[in-house]
């Protein structure tokens, strides 16, 4: 995700340099994407911490003296 954000700031620069206003929109549709792959982690991140495994990975089910130690 970093790289597709390195190559849309690169080419929106380059885009308004040369003042290529198809460049610039493509700038526009990589950063559509880089945030439409930011949301999907953020919501199957959550969803993999927040079901069972997730939990317990977390050790949301540790007792009093387990969290203790």
């Amino acid at each position: 995700m970093s790289f597709l954000n390195i190559a849309r700031a690169v080419l929106a620069q380059v885009a308004l340099k040369l003042k290529n206003w198809v460049m610039l929109y493509g700038s526009y549709v990589l950063f559509a994407c880089n945030f439409a792959l930011i949301l999907i982690m953020f919501v199957f991140v959550n969803i993999w911490r927040w079901d069972h495994p997730g939990r317990v990975c977390a050790g949301d089910y540790l007792t009093k003296e387990e969290k203790e130690q």
